[in-house]
Parts: C-alpha cells; sequence; structure tokens
C-alpha cells in the first residue's frame, strides 16, 4: 500500500476511534520526516497537502469526496514524482561512477512494448558516458576503437539522452532503466546479440496514464475508507466543497 493510501486510512481510522486531529497529524509529520527521498521543500509540501485533508475528513466523518481525492492525489503526485526522478538521475550517476571505476563506458536501455511517444526511438539503444576518453586514458588501442565505434553508429551518450529534449529515465512515469556493459563486449558483438543477451532489460508490462492512475488511487482511496464505489461520491454531489 503506498504512502498516501496509507495515510488516508490512517486518518479515516482515527476519526472512527476518536482520536485528537493534533495526534495524527504529529504522527504523520513524523512519517514525512522518515521519507528519505523528500528534500526539506518536499517534505513541507507533502505535510501541509496531508494536514488540509486531516481537516477535511475530521469534518466529513472520515470520508473525501471525489474532488477532493483529485486534488490531494493531483499535489501529491507531483512531489512524488519529482522525488522520484531525482532519485533516479542519483542513482544512475552512482552506477556510473562504479562502472567507470572499471573502465566502463558503454549502457545499454532497457525497451519496453508500450513507451511513450517520444521516447520509442531512443529505447533499446546503446549510449556512452561522455567522459569516455578521460576514462580510457592510458588505453591507446581501446581509446581508438571505442572512438570508431562511437563515430561510425552515431552514439549518443547517457548525458545527452537523460536530459532535454529526450529525458529519459529523469521524466516522470518513465519506466526505463540503464545497465552498464563491458567495453569490449559492446566491441566484439551486434546490437542484436547484445540486446539478446540482456533480455530481461525488455518489458512488457502495461504502462499507465495519468488518468488510470488516478483512478487506481481513487478506488484505492475509497476501499479504504470503507466507501461504496457505487456510492454518489462525485463531483456533482458537494460542488461547493474541496
Amino acid at each position: 500500500m503506498e504512502k498516501r493510501i496509507r495515510i488516508i486510512k490512517l486518518i479515516h481510522e482515527a476519526v472512527l476511534n476518536n482520536i485528537p486531529q493534533k495526534k495524527i497529524l504529529d504522527k504523520i509529520r513524523g512519517m514525512i520526516q522518515n521519507t528519505p527521498d523528500f528534500n526539506i521543500r518536499e517534505k513541507a509540501r507533502f505535510y501541509l497537502s496531508c494536514k488540509r485533508i486531516t481537516v477535511l475528513m475530521y469534518a466529513q466523518e472520515g470520508k473525501l469526496y471525489n474532488p477532493q481525492i483529485r486534488k490531494f492525489s493531483v499535489e501529491t503526485g507531483k512531489i512524488l514524482e519529482h522525488s522520484n526522478s531525482r532519485k533516479r538521475r542519483n542513482d544512475l550517476r552512482a552506477g556510473m561512477r562504479g562502472h567507470r571505476a572499471g573502465q566502463g563506458v558503454f549502457y545499454l536501455c532497457s525497451w519496453h512494448i508500450n513507451p511513450a511517444e517520444d521516447h520509442k526511438d531512443w529505447q533499446g539503444r546503446i549510449y556512452v558516458d561522455r567522459f569516455w576518453r578521460n576514462i580510457l586514458q592510458g588505453d591507446v588501442a581501446r581509446l581508438k576503437a571505442v572512438e570508431a565505434y562511437i563515430r561510425n553508429r552515431n552514439i549518443k551518450t547517457v548525458q545527452w539522452v537523460t536530459g532535454a529534449p529526450v529525458y529519459m529515465i529523469t521524466r516522470p512515469y518513465c519506466r526505463h532503466f540503464f545497465t552498464g556493459l563491458d567495453t569490449d563486449e559492446v566491441l566484439g558483438a551486434s546490437l542484436k546479440k547484445i540486446k539478446k543477451l540482456h533480455g530481461d532489460m525488455e518489458s512488457s508490462g502495461r504502462r499507465y496514464d495519468w488518468r488510470e492512475k488516478f483512478y487506481r488511487f481513487r478506488r484505492e482511496a475509497h476501499i479504504v475508507m470503507e466507501m461504496n464505489a457505487e456510492a454518489q461520491w462525485d463531483e456533482k454531489v458537494i460542488k461547493k466543497q474541496g
């Protein structure tokens, strides 16, 4: 169960058990403070959003109306995705530092059967660390071989594809990832063979768009609040609230 749903469940149960609002807010603050991937600003914004729904749920017998669920989902969803994007960037940098230590310069990007349209042409490719010359310095033969490989195949850098305009892996909701490749493996085999050897990087899982993600989130919120999903808890019920 994801953090936001756990918080909604916590507030709902607190209302039913007549637990003071302040006590629950303190507990939620502690949960957020113990989230290592959030920076200070994200923790403050996330807490304010949780505080707002806590006040609403205490006033509404432990329930949230759909417009209120939507607002909470959007507000906190942006914070989570920015945090996740930063974590993916940091994890990639850490992985690249380790790969460089072994004179690794090449990376294979994962590939999916239903990627975002603007990522389709860039997935399943080999990319190179833009600092490859520094990494391989002193090994003249390998430097020349890598230079020829990059030139002949028009290899882009990892730093380029993860930045503007592609934002591979660093954009919210992106499922792609990179794995480091042995330099000699890349120089001695075709892309087709390399992809066959790393077939576990291929994913056929569904790609949910933001609407589907919200509907799933709302359904889970209904469940933890013990609400009938068919009940009239929609936008028409209470337009003046939330």
